[in-house]
Order: C-alpha cells, then structure tokens, then sequence
C-alpha cells in the first residue's frame, strides 16, 4: 500500500514537472527569441485560422520580417567576415608557396653545389669530376711508368755501354802495351843490326 502511494506520489511529480517544462518551453517560444524556424513555428502555432488560411497579426508580420532581415544581416556579416579571412588565408597560403619555392630553389642549389665541383670556373658534376680526376691521375701515372721504364732501360743501356767501352778502354791500352812492347823489340833488332853493321 505504502509503496503504492509512494509510486502515485512520484508519478504526480513527474508529469508535474513535465508540464512546467513544456510551459517553460512555451514561454520560450516567441518572437523576440529563438532561432528563424522557432520563430515561424510560434507564429504559425499562435496565428488565427480562417477556412484554409492562417490569420496573422500585422505587428508580428513586421515583427517576423524585422527578425528575418536582421538574421539575413548578420549571416551577411558572418559571411563577409569568412570571405575576409579566407581571402586572408588564400595570400598567407600564396606568400608561404612563394617561400617554399623559393627553399626549394635555395635547397637545388645546395644540392647541386653539394654535387658538383668547380673546375675552371665551371660547375661539374661530382660523378664527372672524380672520373676526370682519377683520369689525370692514372695517365700521370701511365706516363710515370713509362719514364720509369724508358730511364731503366736507357741506364741499362748506358750501363752495358760503359762496361763495353771499359774493356774496349782496356783492350786497347793492353793493345798499346803491347804495340808498345813489339815497336821497342823492333828498335832494339834495328839497333843490334846497326851496330853490328858498324862493327863490320
């Protein structure tokens, strides 16, 4: 029984509640607030009926339209002020393109300078460069063998000459020697047949 009363108890202050809020509501509803639709909503609610027509007060006609024109003013001034700050937002995104071309050129220029080198007051590239470099190199060092090569082979030529010229030297001072050697025989022949000529 006690539980009964207490469920019919709560019951009434529910639906006593409700009807305050949908009173709230109502009161809510008007003409000086809300948005468009809930405006037109209490206008249609509220207006007289006459046949298949709505009767409407003039006062909340001009009322309605007043609302209505205030509303369009500042979804214009809304707009207009978006317009502006996409306007603004278009040259901030244009000077930032500018200056990310700009980098862009700065970093190919880095780049290129990082791969190339300068040769004879021209850029060339890296690859390129070290290929020529290495080129000179080796022909430097081709030329090198090829002094290297030709001086030995002339040393040893000089060298076999000298030894041939050395025993040429030393056959013919020992030639001499021994010309030498027979020309004094022949003079002491010639002189022991002198004088023994003279003592004939």
């Amino acid at each position: 029984m006690k539980k009964n009363i207490l469920y019919a108890i709560l019951l009434l202050s529910i639906s006593i509640n409700a009807q305050t809020i949908t009173q709230t509501k109502e009161v809510k509803q008007s003409l000086d607030n809300g948005t468009i639709e809930n405006q037109f909503n209490f206008l249609i609610k509220k207006s007289g009926s006459f046949k298949e027509f709505k009767v409407i007060k003039k006062t909340w006609v001009f009322k309605m339209k007043g609302n209505v024109l205030d509303s369009i003013k500042v979804f214009n001034t809304k707009v207009f002020a978006q317009q502006k700050e996409i306007s603004e937002q278009l040259n901030t995104i244009n000077e930032l393109n500018i200056e990310v071309s700009e980098v862009t050129k700065k970093l190919e220029n880095v780049n290129l300078d990082k791969d190339s080198m300068q040769l004879f007051g021209t850029n060339m590239d890296k690859k390129a460069y070290n290929s020529l470099l290495w080129s000179i190199i080796g022909g430097l060092v081709l030329v090198a063998g090829i002094f290297i090569f030709k001086y030995n082979n002339s040393n040893q030529i000089t060298s076999t000459a000298n030894t041939k010229l050395a025993d040429l030297e030393e056959e013919f001072t020992q030639h001499r020697a021994s010309a030498i050697e027979r020309e004094q025989k022949v003079r002491r022949q010639l002189q022991d047949e002198l004088n023994k000529n003279k003592k004939d």
